[in-house]
């Protein structure tokens, strides 16, 4: 079951929160009257807000009423626009799994990339975080709020859907008043994506946002034009060291002085070599290979869950599918939560990355071979650290009662169980 969030949404305050405000006591009420109202409406129609245009406010002060208008829509499960200190993003409610992968659609984005969330200070970080190394104090100390994400460990309660690799979370305090508003009004994590197609640019303005998106983004709030469209420094404290994973706005040499470590050249990325990628390949990407995932990550000691990678693909999967409700049962019952997942096709950047390729029949290994993938790092799940002639599949449940989908899950739960002594020896020699 997912996680919701430990604060209830309250859209209107007993108080004016003084960043942005214009309103103040008779007005301000009269004015949160006339918001209850509205609000009231809608839940009584029981349909979203149809709001599709572009609001211009001062950037340094905002209006609170359209703060709070957006507020609403984005708790409706809807997805606004909005302008951060670097560029335009896309806001919406990562507790709200649909609004969540909706931001995925809109910007085409690779779902096994994971999306920042914009929170309001440390009074939220108990909610995500499970640990906060002093690295992770000495940079929000110095550069927050501002343009720095800072990836760190988070809590093993949180709906998956919002976890990077080795259960990470991304998260910023942004100094726009814009976006630090809007996330004090709604009382919670705000996603933080850039308001562009993925491999585009981002957008410097709220008409671009329009541009790129229509009417799919319900609000757009203006807040000016960028001419610097630098976009935040990611760093990751997650692991032993400070890693640079997207130099932006803030330095190298900034948040070496801040920590006093830095172990990466300043224009270098994060190496992927670094963790063992496990790359599961069935045929639609919504029942054997999902489940083999999920098991497979709450199977690995933590200690070794920050070094492997676990994706999945299908070699005739569409995109965006979500996984087969039984399959989401026979996992669940297991207390493994695949029910974030969405399908994807296997591709040549997939197959580069993978250090180990496993599939479920030998008809899959076969087409997985022809795009070039060695067959070193090739193998079905029954064959893997068994021998070759081990080729009996795991045979595809879909079309078939629930209790196809149990037998299927526990025969992959038997296998995986077997080779993960081994997993975890490549993980920790280096592979």
């Amino acid at each position: 079951m997912q996680r919701s969030w430990p604060q209830r949404y309250l859209p209107f305050p007993t108080r004016p929160s003084g960043r942005g405000s214009r309103s103040t006591g008779k007005s301000w009420q009269r004015n949160r009257d006339v918001e209850v109202r509205c609000l009231e409406m809608d839940r009584r129609r029981d349909k979203k807000v149809p709001m599709r245009e572009i609001v211009a406010v001062d950037p340094n002060n905002p209006d609170e009423m359209v703060l709070r208008r957006a507020a609403r829509l984005i708790h409706q499960g809807e997805v606004v626009g909005y302008p951060t200190e670097t560029v335009y993003g896309l806001g919406a409610n990562p507790f709200n799994a649909e609004a969540w992968h909706r931001i995925y659609q809109l910007k085409r984005r690779d779902p096994t990339k994971p999306i920042g969330l914009l929170i309001s200070g440390e009074r939220m970080l108990k909610h995500l975080v499970e640990t906060l190394p002093d690295t992770a104090r000495s940079l929000m100390k110095s550069f927050w709020p501002g343009p720095l994400t800072i990836v760190v460990k988070a809590r093993r309660d949180l709906p998956k859907h919002l976890l990077g690799d080795g259960y990470t979370i991304a998260l910023r305090v942004s100094s726009s008043p814009i976006a630090n508003g809007l996330v004090d009004i709604l009382g919670q994590p705000l996603t933080s994506s850039s308001a562009n197609i993925s491999g585009r640019p981002p957008a410097c303005s709220a008409q671009e946002v329009v541009e790129n998106f229509g009417g799919q983004v319900s609000l757009v709030i203006d807040g000016g034009c960028f001419q610097d469209l630098t976009p935040s420094t990611v760093v990751d404290v997650s692991g032993r060291y400070v890693k640079v994973i997207r130099p932006g706005r803030i330095g190298v040499e900034e948040i070496q002085r801040a920590v006093g470590l830095l172990n990466v050249d300043p224009g270098e990325t994060r190496d992927q070599k670094e963790t063992f990628n496990i790359l599961f390949v069935c045929t639609g990407n919504t029942c054997r290979s999902p489940m083999a995932k999920g098991i497979l990550e709450e199977m690995l000691p933590a200690d070794i869950l920050g070094r492997v990678r676990v994706t999945s693909a299908g070699t005739a999967a569409s995109y965006g599918n979500p996984p087969a409700p039984e399959a989401v049962t026979a996992a669940g019952e297991d207390g493994v939560d695949i029910s974030a997942h969405r399908s994807r096709a296997i591709n040549e950047e997939l197959l580069r990355e993978a250090d180990l390729v496993l599939t479920f029949s030998a008809e899959q290994k076969a087409v997985v071979g022809q795009m070039g993938v060695s067959p070193d790092r090739l193998f079905t799940l029954k064959e893997f650290d068994a021998g070759r002639g081990s080729t009996i599949p795991i045979s595809d449940p879909a079309g078939k009662p629930l209790e196809a989908y149990r037998r299927c899950y526990q025969r992959i739960k038997k296998e995986l169980e077997r080779i993960l002594p081994t997993i975890i020896r490549l993980a920790q020699e280096g592979f």
